[in-house]
């Protein structure tokens, strides 16, 4: 859990932080970009307490989770679920359907919305799933596949197509991060 944490946080971080020295104006603006960053980064994980509760809550992580978190234990219930969170592959956010029509959304706040706050909060989101679909193009591309294209029937998307996928939602990302300058 702790690898997931510092690898999401040291992503936006670095982006935010090349973004902060690309646009080189130190105000009170990108205390907001900061803000929206850091919460960004992290809104997407509210996945997995809706899979825990609402889709999956028959799920044997969910039994144990709501165990832990019945106990007041947060952090038993936080080391269970980094020992096990491979596990939740049906979660709405982290999907390839999500994740397109958050590209419309978030073209529609980085072009119609004056504050940084959003800004830095949708691009952080957005940052969070293509660190995970990198990371797991290359430790786990089966894994990637199974949790990116869950809503798909099995098999129907290849190896090549899953990488390509991955590509042109880093090009979409870099392409939509000019509105951020």
């Amino acid at each position: 859990m702790a690898k997931e944490f510092y690898k999401h946080l040291g992503a936006t971080l670095l982006f935010f932080g090349v973004i902060t020295l690309l646009k080189f104006e130190l105000d009170l603006n990108l205390l907001g970009l900061w803000m929206g960053a850091i919460l960004g980064t992290f809104v997407l994980d509210i996945d997995h307490l809706i899979f825990t509760y609402i889709t999956r809550p028959d799920h044997p992580t969910s039994f144990a989770i709501k165990e832990f978190l019945l106990k007041r234990d947060f952090r038993g219930a936080l080391l269970y679920f980094g020992q096990h969170h491979k596990e939740h592959v049906e979660l709405s956010f982290h999907s390839a359907i999500f994740q397109n029509l958050f590209w419309v959304f978030c073209f529609f706040v980085l072009t119609s919305t004056p504050g940084l706050f959003g800004k830095g909060l949708v691009m952080a989101a957005a940052l969070h799933l293509i660190v995970d679909e990198v990371s797991d193009l290359f430790e786990d591309e089966g894994h990637l596949r199974k949790w990116l294209f869950w809503q798909f029937k099995e098999g129907t998307v290849s190896l090549y197509a899953t990488r390509v996928y991955v590509g042109l939602t880093g090009l979409v990302f870099l392409g939509l991060s000019v509105f951020l300058l």
